[in-house]
C-alpha cells in the first residue's frame, strides 16, 4: 500500500478550506480528520500526520492556535517548543549575590511559555482570524 505525503501549500490550502466552512475546531485530532478528507477528496492515497499539521498550522498566519497546558514535572527549562519545535528563549533574572537564574522560557515561533512548573500543551482550539483573504 503506497502513500503520498501531501506538499506544504496544498495542506496550507486545505486548512484554509476547513476553517472558512467551520470557523474554529476544537482539538487538533478533529483538525486532522477534517483536513485529511479535504485533500483526500483530489489526491486519495494523501496521508496527513498530526505533529506536522500542528507544526504548520501554529505558524500559520490566518488561523490562530489557543493552546491549553497542565501542570507538568518542575525542573530544568527546555530548549525546544513543544508546541512548534522552534528554539524557546529564556528569561533571566539577576540574584543579589551577582548570579542568574532561568525564570521562564517563551516560545520565538508560537504563543507557548513555560516556567519553573513545566506547561504541558494537551489541546489546541483552532481558530480563523478576522482577516480578508
Amino acid at each position: 500500500m503506497t502513500y503520498r505525503i501531501p506538499p506544504k501549500g496544498v495542506l496550507e490550502r486545505a486548512v484554509l478550506t476547513v476553517m472558512r466552512r467551520r470557523g474554529s475546531v476544537g482539538s487538533l485530532g478533529r483538525l486532522t480528520e477534517l483536513v485529511a478528507h479535504e485533500v483526500g477528496r483530489k489526491d486519495p492515497q494523501a496521508r496527513i500526520g498530526p505533529e506536522r499539521l500542528r507544526r504548520l498550522v501554529v505558524r500559520m498566519d490566518h488561523v490562530r492556535t489557543t493552546i491549553h497546558t497542565r501542570r507538568g514535572e518542575s525542573g530544568t527549562l527546555r530548549k525546544a517548543c513543544p508546541v512548534c519545535g522552534a528554539s524557546l528563549e529564556t528569561v533571566r533574572n539577576r540574584t543579589l549575590d551577582g548570579g542568574a537564574v532561568d525564570l521562564q522560557a517563551k516560545c520565538t515561533e508560537c504563543d507557548y511559555w513555560t516556567g519553573r512548573e513545566r506547561r504541558v500543551p494537551v489541546r489546541y482550539v483552532f481558530h480563523l482570524r478576522d482577516w480578508q483573504f
